[in-house]
């Protein structure tokens, strides 16, 4: 059996649902980032991992409390 989606396929995301999976995505490509600049014994492990790795989860997460902060329309509208 094939395994269904959550989401059907005419359904449209939310611009919130798409900023909180951006975030997601953002924030799992800093940590890997982090994890890979541990296994590699170099100085500038240290430095990817500080110049890159942390202000992409940084990012990551600010994007995602902004998002919580930021409300759609439709779903303003939607609570009246």
């Amino acid at each position: 059996m094939p395994e269904r989606s959550r989401f059907p396929a005419n359904t449209k995301r939310t611009r919130t649902e798409r900023r909180l999976s951006a975030a997601g995505v953002i924030v799992a490509a800093g940590l890997l980032i982090q994890i890979l600049s541990h296994l590699w014994i170099h100085p500038l492990a240290f430095m990817s991992f500080l110049i890159i790795g942390t202000p992409l989860v940084v990012l990551g997460v600010l994007l995602f409390l902004l998002s919580l902060i930021w409300h759609d329309e439709i779903t303003l509208a939607s609570s009246e």
